[in-house]
């Protein structure tokens, strides 16, 4: 028999009275007064480039779903690794779990990024319904959680694995990961206004595939159905190609040949639920060799530090060129970058400064200000205008 809840009688109760009562029946959290909510402020995980993070308000949000989506060898895994560095730093008791359902990960270039492999635990489901069972047992461990799922379009149904290949599976995964999705959210509501709570973060990797027959619009799609976007509290865009390579002539033994040193990524902000910057774009580069003055496997974090320190005046700029920043004082811009990237607290603070003074950007814009009527010129005035200066020729 299906069990009957005991109705409470709610009579005469104001807000605060009848969310007691109710989350005393339903569970801590159920129900939360909404001014209690507005001042919670979500925490971030670095993805290790600034590009990334300013782009974002922060980076990516914990207690969050979050999904990177891209073609192949676009950083998507880097900057996965990335963010489970920053996760390590913050949470040392914390608990990351990487899903390798492509059989792709690679622990030496983990370890050459800077992942401490001792607290990475690498998970190798069977099958797409097992890798969700997986995610919903370790949400309940009660500590701090980073899941990685490499990655969507990788999770095989059961059905699919045991058929034969001349069957068809139509909807099967889509089916599987809103139900993935679905489960995910419920685990992690429960503690999304508990700052005591441990959190649950999902990274989810996509790939980007095309629509078969489209003639007009954006063929791009991504596997798993479209209900997945909805779960999603930050959808992150990532593109690259070998035309976007840097390449510089190296020289060994008397032979010269052309090197990739570092790679240029474009990325766009699709869906932003938590940093208010929806819809931006922007572009970032990362360092596949040493080169010059910047290390293997590094983003180039120098430039958009310069670029808003300069933009929102956090940097002082004379009128002989030089810029100054705390004790930093060069005219060169690459001899100010490289100071500052041997300062590691100086680049943080301004780091901080430049993301406070995003915020305070948008906490200050008029948002109550009626826009000025754009000025139209008609079609006519234009040829009388012609005509006019035709006539005096």
């Amino acid at each position: 028999m299906a069990k009957t809840t005991t109705r409470v009688d709610l009579t005469g109760l104001n807000d605060q009275e009848i969310v007691d009562v109710l989350n005393k029946q339903y569970g801590k959290n159920t129900l939360i007064i909404a001014e209690h909510a507005v001042g919670m402020t979500v925490e971030f995980l670095s993805t290790g480039c600034y590009d990334i993070d300013l782009g974002t308000l922060g980076g990516i949000p914990e207690n969050r779903i979050t999904e990177v989506r891209g073609a192949f060898s676009s950083l998507k895994t880097t900057l996965c690794l990335m963010t489970i560095i920053s996760f390590q730093k913050k949470h040392k008791q914390g608990f990351v779990g990487f899903l390798d359902i492509e059989r792709t990960f690679d622990p030496k270039y983990a370890a050459s990024l800077g992942v401490d492999l001792k607290r990475l635990v690498i998970i190798n489901p069977d099958s797409g319904e097992q890798a969700g069972d997986l995610i919903n047992d370790l949400m309940s461990t009660g500590r701090h959680i980073l899941m990685i799922i490499d990655s969507i379009a990788a999770m095989t149904p059961t059905a699919e694995t045991e058929g034969s290949h001349d069957n068809q599976f139509m909807g099967l995964l889509p089916r599987l990961i809103n139900r993935v999705m679905r489960t995910a959210v419920t685990n992690i509501k429960r503690s999304l206004y508990d700052r005591k709570a441990p959190t649950t973060t999902v990274l989810a990797i996509n790939q980007l595939r095309q629509k078969i027959g489209v003639m007009f619009g954006n063929p791009e799609t991504t596997p798993g159905g479209l209900g997945k976007d909805f779960a999603y509290a930050l959808i992150l865009r990532v593109m690259s190609s070998k035309s976007m390579a840097v390449m510089e002539k190296r020289k060994r033994n008397g032979i010269e040949r052309d090197v990739r040193v570092a790679q240029n990524v474009r990325f766009g902000v699709l869906k932003n639920k938590v940093g208010s910057s929806q819809f931006d774009e922007g572009e970032f580069r990362f360092n596949v060799r040493k080169h010059k003055d910047f290390e293997r496997h590094t983003f180039d974090n120098m430039t958009p530090l310069l670029k808003y320190g300069l933009y929102y005046g956090i940097i002082t700029l004379k009128r002989d060129g030089t810029k100054i920043y705390d004790s930093i004082k060069f005219k060169a811009d690459a001899s100010f970058k490289k100071a500052l990237m041997n300062d590691p607290d100086t680049q943080e603070a301004l780091y901080n400064d430049i993301l406070a003074e995003m915020y305070a950007e948008l906490e200050t814009e008029d948002e109550h200000e009626e826009p000025k009527a754009p000025t139209r010129t008609k079609k006519k005035q234009i040829l009388r205008k012609k005509s006019s200066t035709s006539n005096r020729r």
